[in-house]
């Protein structure tokens, strides 16, 4: 087991034992959960790149892009960097008739196997979104109350916030970039000249 990483397969158990009134399928837990950490996380730090990803046109031209995609480097064939335009959850070429490409983009890490993995910094966030989008249309139906939506609403702008600011992952290098920043941000009493500590006092 990853210490550092979480899949959506154990977040949709986690949720179901929950929400057991709803039925969770993981092919939506996982569009979910990569949505969430590519469009409202957005944590580039956790993010990895993925160089020369074979994409394949379909009929219309469109270039369909895996869910896990956070920001696309390229596209190219073979050494040549090919003009795009990217729409909502796919591309078009601008100047080719390709059906096949080549992408290198940063996005989610995977599993040997494909399968996702979460930053577990990220769960709470992830899980809070899944659970606003599985009681989207119930209320938009006035099946839940407004209080009860509010709540949820709330959790998940919580745990949004929460997600940015997490140390759990953080090593002493960054510790000590902090330490240093801060360091700096105290004046060097013995380097600043006397009449500015007499005007900072009010004298």
């Amino acid at each position: 087991m990853n210490p550092f990483y979480i899949t959506p397969e154990t977040i949709m158990n986690r949720l179901s034992r929950v929400h057991k009134g709803k039925q969770l399928q993981i092919a939506d837990v996982i569009e979910w959960a990569a949505e969430c950490t590519t469009e409202y996380i957005e944590d580039f730090d956790s993010m990895v790149r993925y160089d020369d990803i074979l994409l394949t046109a379909d009929s219309r031209g469109r270039f369909y892009l895996p869910c896990l995609v956070y920001r696309i480097l390229d596209i190219h064939s073979g050494s040549t960097r090919v003009p795009f335009l990217k729409k909502q959850g796919y591309i078009v070429l601008t100047d080719s008739s390709s059906k096949t490409v080549l992408m290198n983009y940063v996005g989610i890490p995977t599993t040997d196997n494909g399968e996702l993995l979460i930053d577990k910094n990220h769960a709470q966030a992830v899980e809070a979104f899944i659970v606003h989008q599985l009681y989207y249309e119930d209320y938009l139906n006035q099946k839940l109350h407004p209080n009860m939506w509010q709540t949820i609403q709330m959790k998940l702008e919580n745990e949004l916030v929460a997600s940015k600011s997490s140390f759990r992952h953080w090593d002493q290098s960054k510790f000590d970039t902090i330490e240093a920043i801060r360091g700096n941000m105290v004046p060097e009493l013995a380097r600043t000249p006397l009449f500015k500590l007499y005007n900072v006092a009010g004298k």
